[in-house]
């Protein structure tokens, strides 16, 4: 990816979007991403937020997973407790966040991820930073569906370094690694 050519923004929105098919992926679902209309939205079984924030850069992601979904991506199967598929919602957009922090590394940008929380409730409404850009991206498997939306707020002084070799950016984590 030729950097110089983005803006910083595009080249965040477009390491999120390549995150989400990573994590896909790596649960074994094939998604598409969607252009979302009125019919195709539905409510979702669970949400989660995680922030992450470096030097000019702060995102907050948000995961709508259909419960049916969020069940089959666990490992003990769709037949499980509220409790599991409230802490498997927080795991997955961690590992989202996490993605993305090893991708914003790889361009010199360090990110420090906050815990991952679960939004309950109804006729809730999404208050926004003034200066914060949103981004929807609604994926769409044959179990059921997920929204993902990202906040991202960039300093006008913020860029990202061309890509990086691994010795440059550092210990870039690999999915599922431990670092001693």
């Amino acid at each position: 990816m030729r950097i110089n050519d983005m803006a910083p923004r595009e080249v965040v929105n477009d390491l999120f979007v390549e995150a989400c098919r990573e994590l896909f992926q790596a649960y074994g679902l094939t998604a598409e991403l969607i252009v979302e209309n009125a019919e195709q939205r539905r409510r979702t079984g669970y949400v989660s937020v995680v922030s992450a924030t470096g030097n000019g850069i702060r995102l907050l992601s948000i995961a709508a997973i259909d419960a049916t979904l969020l069940a089959r991506t666990h490992h003990l199967g769709i037949e499980i407790a509220q409790s599991y598929l409230e802490d498997w919602c927080r795991e997955l957009n961690n590992q989202l966040v996490g993605r993305v922090k090893n991708k914003l590394l790889e361009f010199g940008c360090e990110v420090i991820t906050g815990l991952p929380a679960l939004i309950k409730g109804t006729d809730m409404i999404a208050l926004r930073h003034p200066e914060s850009e949103s981004r929807r991206y609604v994926f769409a498997t044959i179990h059921g569906g997920l929204t993902l939306t990202l906040e991202a707020v960039l300093a006008a002084d913020f860029r990202l370094a061309d890509g990086m070799s691994a010795a440059e950016a550092g210990p870039v984590m690999h999915a599922g690694a431990v670092l001693f």
